[in-house]
């Protein structure tokens, strides 16, 4: 059901009319656990410097075992947010980020929470200045969900490989 409602907000994005895609593929590391992310973002860039940016990621959190979780708990949400991209000559582009996200837990491979929560990022994102070329970058993620058992905060270090196009 995730899957299905990341791929319908991705695919009205892409119709909507931008000048700029980056689709990136990552990890990272938290304080409570390991996470893969993928995020889009969609911008028009017209405007010089800092430039506003529709952002939307997918996630799938492993929360760290302890006492309360098991090897088979999973965290999987989607998100939809904003970013402040700098565009530069150099390339190096910092983007500033923050977010909502929904999402559901299983523990045990059994269904067991919805949640909701806020998600924030601070990346330093290479952009290729072409239409289309290849993207990497890194930075910090924080996570805050208010109802979830499994993992009810979390902050890490991120890396990303992706594609502007």
């Amino acid at each position: 059901m995730l899957r299905t409602l990341f791929l319908s907000v991705l695919l009205l994005s892409v119709a909507v009319a931008a000048s700029g895609r980056l689709l990136l593929a990552g990890g990272g590391s938290g304080y409570h656990g390991d996470a893969l992310q993928l995020v889009y973002q969609n911008w028009n860039d017209t405007l010089p410097g800092w430039t506003l940016s529709t952002t939307y990621t997918g996630a799938f959190l492993l929360p760290e075992k302890n006492d309360l979780k098991s090897a088979n708990d999973v965290v999987a949400s989607i998100g939809v947010g904003v970013s402040f991209l700098w565009f530069n000559y150099t390339g190096l582009t910092p983007d500033l980020g923050l977010g909502m996200s929904w999402g559901t837990e299983e523990v045990d491979n059994q269904y067991r929470n919805f949640f909701a929560g806020l998600e924030s990022h601070q990346r330093l994102v290479w952009v290729p200045s072409g239409y289309f070329g290849f993207a990497t970058g890194f930075g910090l993620y924080q996570t805050y969900s208010f109802n979830s058992e499994l993992l009810p905060w979390d902050s890490g270090v991120s890396i990303f490989l992706g594609v502007k196009f």
